[in-house]
């Protein structure tokens, strides 16, 4: 139902994931009044090791975040009919990518800016479109069970409604 949605959370997963990682750390001495050049030998290939593995994480968080991944369709589809402000989005997806004026893209919960849960998130999309206040409503199968969006006589928006 959601295609970018997946990527996007794999993409921030894999990013908190590898800047917690770092590789193992370099053992400490027991003894220093013994030196033993073996030992020595093989803690400075240790922290050859632990630099070059910080290189490479660096560069593979780097390239994470240089990815440049597809749009939704879904998400786009609501960008380019005016936004989340003005199309009312009944699904059973728990969150979108939203574009911001400036062109930035970021995930948002559907219900972050009125705190509603997501079966009452439905719920408020379908009265904003009832009543007028979001002239779009887009409808997923997900929750579409027991929704009507006709114009009914009791509801406040009584303009013909086209359904695609």
């Amino acid at each position: 139902d959601n295609i970018g949605e997946p990527l996007e959370n794999a993409k921030k997963e894999n990013v908190r994931k590898a800047s917690e990682q770092k590789p193992s750390s370099l053992s400490e001495k027991q003894n220093d009044s013994e030196v033993d050049l073996d030992e020595l030998a093989a803690e400075e290939e240790k922290r050859l090791r632990y630099k070059e593995a910080l290189e490479w994480r660096n560069l593979y968080l780097q390239k994470i975040e240089a990815l440049k991944l597809p749009e939704n369709p879904l998400d786009m589809l609501i960008h380019e009919l005016g936004g989340v402000h003005k199309v009312a989005e009944l699904t059973g997806r728990k969150g979108r990518l939203v574009k911001s004026s400036n062109g930035k893209v970021s995930y948002k919960l559907r219900g972050e800016s009125n705190g509603l849960s997501l079966e009452r998130q439905n719920i408020f999309e379908k009265e904003a479109f009832m009543s007028g206040l979001k002239r779009v409503a887009i409808l997923s199968e997900a929750a579409s069970s027991g929704i009507s969006l006709q114009a009914d006589k009791r509801v406040e928006n009584q303009q013909r409604r086209v359904h695609i």
